[in-house]
């Protein structure tokens, strides 16, 4: 990462530098976006190599009965999800379709009616970059892509890279 000199674009943030990192962006900085704060999940969730296929199951539930909130409404203690999903990327990529976290649920949209229509053209968005990913990662392709950061040192990786 390098440190710059503060970003007058963003206003209202009063900063005293700014961080530009291409491995890990300040959000504030590099993420403007929806489909930006997705794809720096997918990446984290590539990084930490976890298959976004637990995700997608829960995603297409919605996609597939956006009118039901109760397929909008996730119990975080559940051990599958909190294993395959909420302690890695994908926690990113909901919150960045907005689910909301409240209580011991993460919850999407109204609790009565259906989701809105630019609701389900992110989340169907989402799905077609969780898909890709997913296809990749099983047939290697994009491993061999994704550049290991350097570490301090110069050598050894960084944030979940290992030595």
């Amino acid at each position: 990462f390098t440190i710059a000199e503060p970003n007058p674009l963003i206003s209202g943030y009063n900063e005293s530098v700014s961080i530009i990192d291409k491995t890990i962006p300040h959000p504030l900085n590099q993420i403007n976006s929806i489909n930006q704060a997705i794809k720096f999940s997918c990446d984290q969730m590539e990084r930490e190599d976890i298959t976004p296929r637990m995700l997608l199951k829960y995603l297409y539930n919605v996609s597939l009965h956006p009118t039901q909130a109760k397929f909008r409404q996730i119990r975080t203690s559940n051990k599958i999800f909190f294993n395959n999903v909420w302690i890695n990327g994908g926690r990113g990529v909901l919150h960045a379709l907005g689910f909301e976290e409240r209580g011991g649920y993460i919850e999407m949209g109204p609790n009565v009616g259906s989701l809105p229509g630019e609701r389900l053209k992110h989340l169907s968005d989402a799905i077609v970059m969780l898909e890709e990913l997913a296809k990749d990662m099983e047939d290697g392709s994009r491993n061999e892509t994704m550049k290991k950061p350097l570490g301090t040192d110069g050598y050894s990786g960084r944030a979940g890279w290992g030595v």
